[in-house]
């Protein structure tokens, strides 16, 4: 019982965050919570939850998380590089620029 309130803490750590595949949302009705796959469109109730079932959830919610994290850094990795891209085109053409004005100022 204690490894499985463990289990189910450390998948509602993760349960909500952003870009994971599991949301929980708590029904009035019948006073149970429910877990939403959004890519699957998989719903279990808490009555039908198990050790099995919570460890999934929770492992499918690490790795999305953990996904979502390489994908931003991949992103802005992508973008410094452009950025940087674009600074050494910018230097070379403003020196490109300067060099044809050099010398033209020497034939006069």
């Amino acid at each position: 019982v204690e490894d499985l309130y463990a289990l189910r803490r450390l998948a509602n750590t993760y349960i909500g965050e952003e870009g994971t595949l599991w949301k929980m949302y708590e029904i009035p009705d019948h006073e149970q919570l429910l877990f939403h796959n959004v890519s699957s469109n998989e719903k279990i109730m808490e009555d039908c939850l198990n050790k099995k079932e919570i460890r999934r959830i929770a492992r499918e919610n690490i790795e999305a998380c953990e996904m979502l994290r390489a994908r931003r850094k991949c992103y802005f990795e992508k973008k410094e590089a452009h950025k940087l891209m674009m600074e050494e085109y910018a230097s070379m053409s403003i020196q490109s620029m300067y060099h044809q004005w050099k010398a033209r100022r020497k034939l006069r």
